[in-house]
């Protein structure tokens, strides 16, 4: 086994500390309230992921539950059909009396899935609710904390670095290990120079100071690595160790480097601040570390979520959950989604909305913009317009998803669904002239047969 005793001097600049008790000037500064506040918003941070998690859950048992209702409801409309043409056949044969009875039966429990699952659509609803006002208010606090822990953070980096400044900076020692693989083909000396020049980064930067590096390259290759400094601080007494084993079937290089930090000069402020920044962000991370590593993870239950959101008001529209036929409607391209949600508004038409399949027609649907502003209409070519689509209604008797299910998607930032628009009746008068609106893209898919 190789080992190398080297002796060496390092002049280097201020970095992130590691070590909580580097100056002795600082022992006594309290990172308390500033722990607080960061664990604070690392508490909500990840309560805000998990909400967000189940606001993604709480959004598919959604669709799901709106696939079901509908299924439901097409069910129970073939049921009545059935029912009806049954009770016909009845007055010609009683003996059709047990297969009505069943229908009846058939039909009741229909019924009530059907009841069954609007109530648990509307809980869904509910819960996607909740977690989106909770996830806005934590949102909020976060902001609100992060802007307090930066203001108090840059209160105590001024005073600590004035303390340094006034008491001086007392020597201390650090030490770290590195561990460096060497290539297959690798000389030792040269993964020795290269893991060096690791284990060297790796000391300064347990010592608290910043380097400025200066390297030369051949052939892409790093082959000389060498450091400048200006600042109060410097390495003196450097000492490492070099060894190499084997592991994992690899050369390794184990070094072990150790140095004492001295004061070199007197610094200016800035340099002050900059060693205080690097030791009180390095005491606040190791602590909030070993906090979070002492903490479980935070899970939010849906009945803690209930709890909380008892006095949660929603400061703006909910969003509305993604369809599981999403394709079903019209989907707007980002220039024509603009839409702004007030009591006074004039509803328009925008100029296109792609349906997303070359072979259909692009259709258009609803769009909100400011009162007083006049209804402006723009027929593309590929458009429909209410007199073509009518008439095709007229030939075929065919009804419209908005028509049949009272529901016509509106984008108003959050896509929220009408139940009073349909194809007919969008919210403003139409004339034959006007394009077609409140149809999906099955609509055009059998517009188009």
């Amino acid at each position: 086994m190789l080992k190398l005793n080297i002796l060496l001097t390092l002049t280097l600049f201020i970095a992130p500390l590691s070590v909580s008790e580097l100056f002795a000037a600082t022992d006594d500064v309290d990172i308390s309230s500033l722990k607080a506040i960061k664990l604070s918003i690392v508490k909500m941070e990840q309560q805000n992921k998990t909400l967000k998690s189940k606001l993604f859950d709480k959004q598919a048992e959604y669709v799901e539950l709106e696939t079901a209702l509908k299924k439901i409801s097409r069910e129970q409309e073939r049921l009545v059909l059935e029912y009806n043409v049954t009770s016909k056949l009845l007055e010609l044969n009683e003996s059709y009396q047990e297969v009505l009875n069943r229908l009846l039966t058939r039909q009741a429990t229909t019924a009530n899935e059907l009841r069954s699952a609007k109530r648990h659509l509307e809980e869904k609803l509910i819960d996607i609710e909740k977690l989106a006002s909770l996830i806005e208010l934590n949102e909020s606090q976060i902001d609100n904390n992060q802007s307090q822990f930066e203001d108090e953070l840059k209160i105590l980096i001024d005073t600590t670095a004035s303390t340094i400044a006034a008491e001086g900076i007392k020597p201390f020692t650090v030490n770290v290990a590195h561990e460096e693989v060497c290539g297959a083909a690798e000389t030792p000396i040269s993964c020795q120079e290269r893991g060096m020049m690791a284990a060297k980064r790796k000391l300064v930067e347990s010592a608290g100071l910043k380097i400025t590096s200066v390297s030369q390259l051949e052939n892409f290759e790093i082959v000389k690595d060498s450091v400048i400094s200006d600042a109060s601080l410097e390495i003196k007494n450097f000492k490492s160790d070099s060894t190499f084993a084997i592991q994992n079937g690899q050369i390794v290089n184990v070094l072990k480097l150790v140095g004492d930090v001295v004061a070199k000069s007197q610094g200016n402020i800035e340099q002050y601040v900059l060693v205080a920044s690097n030791m009180i962000n390095a005491k606040l991370q190791d602590s909030v570390a070993a906090e979070q590593a002492n903490t479980p993870t935070v899970d939010t239950s849906s009945s803690e979520i209930a709890q909380n959101n008892t006095t949660t008001k929603r400061t703006g529209p909910s969003p509305a959950p993604q369809s599981a036929k999403s394709t079903n409607y019209v989907t707007p391209t980002p220039q024509t989604a603009t839409a702004i949600n007030n009591n006074d508004v004039q509803v328009t038409l925008t100029d296109s909305f792609e349906s997303g399949d070359s072979t259909i027609p692009n259709f258009v649907d609803i769009e909100i913009q400011k009162a007083g502003t006049p209804v402006s209409l723009i027929v593309s070519d590929t458009e429909i317009t209410v007199a073509q689509f009518s008439q095709f209604q007229q030939e075929t008797g065919y009804t419209t998803e908005s028509e049949s299910a009272s529901k016509c998607m509106i984008y108003d930032y959050s896509s929220r669904i009408s139940v009073t628009a349909d194809s007919t009746r969008p919210g403003y008068p139409i004339s034959d002239s006007h394009p077609i609106v409140c149809v999906s893209v099955i609509d055009a898919i059998n517009y188009t047969k």
